[in-house]
């Protein structure tokens, strides 16, 4: 797909890099020249009378010369730019055109869709949150942010819904904090508590990675409950405002959450189903219905892409009723029935999913993996991992390629 707004600014970039270059191989030793001669004959005639000091005639002229240089390379920098910007839009009319000739309908770039909500804490997610966070008080001045992420943020969240709460590290820090928050999770893991926390720890490298790429994920952050802040997310915002994802988040969430997770699912479930001799029939009632369990990787790749064919059609989720919703809007009553089904029970512990369910789940998997190759295009690259990624499931692992893939075998 073609992005207008990501050629025109490669286009501009471009523009000016060349503006720049040209100006130092061409334009720079003729402005040193002409700014300091410009500098020699204008001075006099503004002040009226010839200028005696040597010095006061050496520090004008140079004062002149560092100014016309840096006006004459502003110039060089901006026809750069601007002759940048024009060629891009001729480039993206052009393809348009080309592709109207053929038969094709132009490619637009679509609209970005955000259910924004005001951030608003229940008296109880509050409760529990203070409660809760009361270990970090130690360390507060090695964190950059927290923030309550999901449904929680907005006080929408049902009694099976997670407290989603992000934790940006200082970059010193990060491991310290990691650990802290690691230990936390298992005291938490040992008592019975009702209502499930996600603490996600980050860096500010990583944080800063996902702005600039203007991935689902840094939405949830931008709009979510800010807690503690010490200026680096307002920074954030401020250097990368709300746009579509960049191009390389789609291959970048592919590859780390969905190649091999896709394959290794259904494969692990296909042979449950085999093993458990399951059919049709035998789901006549749930009381004769064998459970296929530890369904956690198939429920959660399921809604990894979704987090990649949403976007790529301008629908950012914030939440999981958004998710839902989006869903529906673009894929019908059945897909959001299912997709919901899939949340349900994705919050349930252990996973498990009875083989009725299962078939109308694996048509929506099915049909969003291919949804989302048709979105990354059949590069080269992308085959490459698909074939890894293959390999690594049927336990061919001489014949995998990638360094990542093989690190995760061993």
């Amino acid at each position: 797909m073609l992005k207008k707004n990501a050629l025109i600014k490669k286009g501009r970039n471009i523009g000016s890099l060349a503006g720049g270059i040209l100006y130092i191989l061409f334009g720079l030793i003729p402005a040193l020249y002409l700014s300091s001669r410009v500098t020699l004959i204008l001075i006099p005639q503004f002040i009226g009378v010839p200028i005696q000091s040597e010095i006061l005639v050496r520090i004008l002229a140079i004062t002149g010369t560092v100014l016309g240089l840096f006006l004459t390379g502003t110039l060089f920098i901006v026809l750069g730019a601007v002759t940048g910007t024009l060629i891009s839009h001729g480039i993206y009319y052009a393809v348009q055109f080309w592709r109207t000739l053929k038969g094709e309908a132009p490619e637009e770039e679509p609209i970005l869709v955000i259910n924004k909500r005001i951030p608003v804490l229940s008296e109880d997610i509050k409760r529990e949150i203070e409660r809760e966070l009361e270990f970090l008080e130690p360390i507060l001045k090695e964190l950059h942010s927290m923030v309550i992420i999901g449904s929680s943020a907005y006080g929408i969240n049902e009694d099976n819904s997670d407290i989603d709460i992000v934790i940006i590290a200082r970059k010193d820090d990060f491991e310290r904090v990691r650990d802290m928050v690691f230990e936390h999770e298992i005291d938490l893991s040992l008592k019975d508590d009702k209502k499930k926390k996600e603490f996600i720890v980050l860096g500010p490298d990583y944080t800063e990675e996902m702005f600039r790429l203007s991935t689902p994920f840094s939405y949830s952050i931008r709009y979510g409950m800010i807690l503690k802040d010490d200026g680096y997310l307002r920074s954030l915002f401020k250097k990368y405002p709300p746009a579509l994802p960049e191009r390389s988040y789609y291959f970048k969430a592919f590859y780390e959450y969905i190649a091999i997770q896709y394959y290794g699912s259904l494969t692990n479930l296909e042979k449950t189903i085999k093993g458990k001799d399951c059919s049709r029939k035998c789901c006549s009632s749930k009381a004769n219905c064998n459970g296929l369990d530890n369904a956690e990787m198939f429920l959660k790749v399921i809604l990894r892409m979704l987090y990649i064919t949403l976007p790529s059609k301008g629908y950012i989720p914030l939440t999981k009723k958004d998710l839902i919703q989006y869903v529906r809007n673009l894929y019908g009553r059945e897909w959001a029935m299912g997709i919901e089904k899939v949340v349900s029970l994705s919050r349930t512990s252990p996973q498990t999913v009875y083989y009725d369910q299962y078939l109308k789940l694996k048509p929506i998997a099915t049909g969003l993996f291919r949804e989302t190759i048709d979105i990354l295009g059949k590069k080269a690259e992308v085959i490459k991992v698909l074939r890894d990624a293959a390999s690594m499931v049927r336990g061919q692992y001489n014949k995998i390629e990638d360094r990542f893939f093989k690190e995760c075998v061993i």
